[in-house]
């Protein structure tokens, strides 16, 4: 069986619309920190570094389909 990753990027697509919805830069009620603590970590259960690490790799897909 080959690991292909499909399921962390379904997860991380999900964490990224998550994001997307209640992050605002700038506004402290709803930075990233907030958005995990209040969306990400009840509904998936992950802690602050593994979601930044979901964030950054939706953030580096995303720039390289850009290219």
């Amino acid at each position: 069986m080959a690991y292909n990753k499909k399921g962390y990027i379904i997860r991380a697509k999900a964490i990224a619309k998550i994001v997307n919805e209640h992050y605002e830069q700038g506004n402290q009620s709803k930075c990233l920190k907030s958005v995990w603590r209040h969306h990400i970590y009840p509904q998936w259960g992950m802690c602050y570094r593994t979601f930044l690490r979901y964030v950054k790799t939706i953030h580096s897909t995303e720039v390289k389909k850009a290219f």
